[in-house]
This record gives C-alpha cells, structure tokens and sequence, in this order.
C-alpha cells in the first residue's frame, strides 16, 4: 500500500471531478439507449470516434441523439443501470473523499435526468452533476437537447472546470475520465486519472500520466490522496476510519 501511495498527491486536493460513463459505470450510456431502440451499430460507432478518437462535436452529439430518441422511461431504465454496473467500490470510494473534506462532482457529456438520479444514488447531490439536459414533450417522448450546453463539445469539461474552480476558489482540483473529451483537459486540471477498466483507449492512455486498468476504483483513490491523508484514514475515530477500512482490506 505504501509503495502505491508514494503515486498520490503532495497537495490535497480540493475537488475531484468524475466522469460519468466508462468511469464511473460500465455503461456507455448512449450505447445503452440505442441498444434499447435498435440503432447500436450506428451509435456504438459514432461513439468509439468521440472517446477514442476525435473526441465530441455538436454534430456528432446530434446525430447520436437524432437516432436514438430515448423516452423519460428509457432514461429511468438507463439510471437504474448506470447504478447496477458501477465501478467496484465506488460507493466507499466516494465518501472517503467527501469525508475528507473534498468537494466531488460528476462532470459527463451524459444525459439529464439518468446522470442526475445515479448521482443521488452515489451521495453526489444534483448541485453537483453537470451533464447535459434532454427535452421531453408531455407523452415523455424525446423532443431536443441543450445545445447551448460546452458539453457537446470538446472543450466543455475544460471550461466548466476552470469556471468552478474560480467560482469556489479551488486551489487543486483533479478529474478522472476515460474518453479523449477529457483528455482535452488536461491543462485545466492539476491531476488527471485515465480510467481504462471498462473501455481500453490506447490514445487517452499514451497522454495521461497515470492510467488505472484496475476493476476497483480504489485504484484511482490512492492517486488522490496525499500520504498525510492516507495516514489519518487509519485513526478509528476519523468520520471515514469505517469506509477506508473496508476499502484498505478488501486491496
């Protein structure tokens, strides 16, 4: 355990961010809903060029939609699945951070209200998921998105980052992800885990310092705490000893 820590941070951090599908979840949300209306080749494709390749456009984000439709029933369903195939010990993982004091935000290109009910699942409260929101006519039937949300493109994580960051005067502050639109912000970030347990991307993994292809999102853990941290999880009276405990003898 030691030898993994020596990996982690020297500053503590302020807030962690996370991205939503393939990081959090196994599920590639759109790839889910398009499975669901019989458009997955189409989609699956679109989506293999966003996060491996060329990362999101407003066009690209349009066409996906435009073929999938997904109903407010779908994206119940589509919660509810987002929580069913989470990452290994990402529960813990994410009280341990709240319970040092971390602010911990689900950032995704993912759809509104799917991301928003699995974040309340997790403990993350909807004041911190910024993900992009569907239109619905009243039968529940898809209508349109929030075009003018930065999410549908490339740079979108990177300038809602830097714009929160200044907001809360965040001082350190780390996102974890696993497709290229997060790569592209890396320059906005002071730490950033590619996570490639679900969905290997040799591109994300050749620029990101620190790549975890571990099941567990303990693994990304010991690369966001500092040792002085790490140190104090031990201490049976710190509000986290419980959930780090379980987290550090299960690894």
């Amino acid at each position: 355990m030691d030898q993994v820590m020596a990996s982690g941070c020297l500053t503590p951090l302020d807030a962690v961010f996370f991205d939503c599908d393939g990081t959090l979840s196994q599920i590639e949300g759109i790839n889910y809903l398009a499975a669901l209306n019989d458009q997955s080749d189409e989609v699956d494709r679109l989506t293999e060029i966003a996060m491996s390749e060329k990362g999101l456009s407003l066009a690209l984000y349009e066409a996906r939609l435009s073929l999938v439709r997904p109903t407010v029933a779908q994206m119940q369903q589509l919660a509810d699945a987002y929580f069913n195939y989470r990452t290994h010990d990402l529960d813990a993982v994410i009280r341990v951070l709240q319970g040092l004091g971390k602010a911990v935000y689900i950032i995704s290109a993912g759809n509104n209200p799917a991301v928003t009910q699995f974040a309340e699942h997790l403990g993350v409260s909807s004041t911190h998921v910024i993900t992009v929101d569907l239109q619905f006519d009243e039968a529940g039937e898809y209508v349109d998105f929030d075009r003018q949300s930065p999410l549908v493109t490339q740079e979108g994580k990177g300038i809602i980052m830097t714009a929160l960051r200044h907001q809360h005067h965040y001082h350190q502050i780390a996102l974890v992800g696993d497709g290229m639109n997060d790569v592209s912000a890396l320059d906005v970030v002071d730490h950033f885990v590619g996570y490639g347990h679900h969905y290997y991307r040799e591109q994300v993994a050749r620029l990101c310092e620190h790549y975890v292809q571990a099941p567990s999102m303990f693994a990304v853990l010991t690369l966001l705490l500092t040792a002085d941290e790490h140190a104090a999880l031990k201490d049976p009276q710190h509000p986290c000893y419980l959930a780090a405990k379980g987290l550090f003898d299960l690894h």
